[in-house]
């Protein structure tokens, strides 16, 4: 049981759970279905030209194997499987082993946003000219 760090969001999440699940059953003879309440991982997994590596990773185990179907669950419906689906996630939250997977872009985005915000405001402080806007607005914000 494995799992991410708080930078990864869900999406990441489901993707991954899909991708351990083929791995899971990367040497299993017979049929295999697997169940996902993710219709957004779903749909990206099926998008022949997505640029994620990890929906990547999955369409790379797809071709790889034939035996394995996968298909969309309703979630929270009382369905025996996908409910000890969401026990297991809960507890990897406190017991599983840490994965490491890229960080989203989102991430980068949020870390660059907040130094160029604190270098905006080192500029900002240390002005001379048009001290007036400066009482006014003394913090430099993107909103």
């Amino acid at each position: 049981m494995g799992k991410l760090s708080k930078e990864n969001n869900v999406f990441q999440a489901e993707l991954q759970a899909i991708s351990q699940a083929i791995k899971h059953h990367e040497n299993a003879s017979n049929r295999v279905n697997i169940w996902s309440d993710s219709l957004s991982s779903l749909q990206a997994i099926q998008n022949p030209t997505s640029p994620h590596p990890i929906v990547r990773k999955i369409q790379l185990q797809f071709q790889e194997r034939n035996n394995i179907n996968i298909g969309l669950i309703k979630a929270h419906t009382g369905h025996l499987g996908n409910d000890s689906a969401d026990a297991l996630a809960k507890r990897a939250i406190t017991e599983g082993t840490n994965l490491e997977i890229l960080k989203p872009i989102s991430h980068l985005k949020n870390i660059l946003n907040k130094e160029l915000l604190q270098e905006w405001k080192k500029e900002w402080d240390k002005g001379t000219v048009n001290r007036q806007v400066h009482e006014i607005i003394p913090i430099p914000s993107f909103k």
